[in-house]
């Protein structure tokens, strides 16, 4: 490139009949197609160009130009505040993706643990299917067809989900309210990751299984009751990826059962929560 704009001395092509930075006409017989404008240097010319690139520019100005007709000529007849605006749309858009590329796939290993959380609280069956995989549904069915308890799926894990509200309610009352932060947080290894495929296709009865991903959570538990009195506790949680869904390996949000000198005797419904859980 050896011509320059002679309205903002951006480098152009020898042929450019316009300026592609601010739009102006240029004179194919001009005589200072050799030289920077005025014997500035390149390095001023180029100074000068962003100066004049961002001269009279306002908010108003470019959303003035952001027309459907100033879009379609953008390549005929270039206005500089619509490349402008054009330009601040693609960054925006390029950091909308990002942050719901963070949302949605960077915290995806939290949304089981906040679907078992909406389970214990509403008793809703569907929070727990939404962390459950294809093979963990499909084992259901099968419990399902072989009990004759339950009307179908939907119907077995509502009533776990009702089991668990239930024990809940019992401990803290109702409207109870669990929340919960991550005070540690370890990516699982390879070898971790390959024992709980092998685990995973040899339970489910499936030939191959992908594990992708996985964490052991540390979390910080706080139980809430009727009685405003909040209880907490430091627990442990394995959730994977299977199959591209993230599960819970192992880990509950059971209530801490209070705290006595007294004996006390076994809550059978209790007991079968908890063999519920790990089955």
């Amino acid at each position: 490139m050896s011509k320059f704009c002679t309205t903002c001395g951006a480098s152009l092509e020898d042929n450019a009949t316009f300026c592609t930075n601010c739009g102006t006409p240029q004179d194919a017989n001009n005589q200072q197609n050799n030289a920077a404008p005025n014997g500035q240097t390149p390095a001023a010319s180029a100074a000068d160009a962003v100066k004049n690139t961002f001269s009279g520019v306002s908010f108003s100005s470019v959303k003035d130009s952001l027309t459907m007709d100033n879009i379609k000529n953008i390549t005929k007849k270039p206005n500089k505040n619509t490349i402008i605006g054009l330009a601040v749309i693609g960054v925006v858009v390029i950091a909308v993706i990002v942050l719901l590329c963070v949302l949605l796939l960077g915290g995806g290993y939290k949304k089981p643990l906040d679907n078992m959380i909406k389970a214990y609280e509403t008793g809703e069956g569907k929070y727990i299917k939404a962390y459950y995989t294809k093979e963990m549904i499909e084992d259901v069915e099968d419990t399902v067809d072989k009990s004759k308890k339950y009307d179908d799926v939907d119907d077995y894990l509502d009533s776990k989900a009702e089991k668990w509200k239930e024990s809940s309610e019992k401990r803290l009352g109702e409207d109870f309210k669990i929340k919960y932060s991550i005070k540690k947080k370890k990516a699982l290894s390879k070898k971790q990751l390959k024992d709980i495929k092998e685990s995973y296709e040899e339970t489910y009865e499936v030939d191959k299984a992908s594990v992708s991903d996985g964490y052991k959570l540390t979390l910080s538990i706080t139980w809430k009751g009727e009685d405003d009195e909040a209880e907490d506790e430091s627990r442990d949680f394995y959730v994977v990826k299977v199959n591209g869904t993230w599960t819970i390996q192992s880990g509950n949000f059971n209530p801490p059962a209070k705290k006595s000198g007294k004996k006390t005797s076994v809550d059978m419904d209790d007991l079968q929560d908890l063999i519920d859980d790990y089955t």
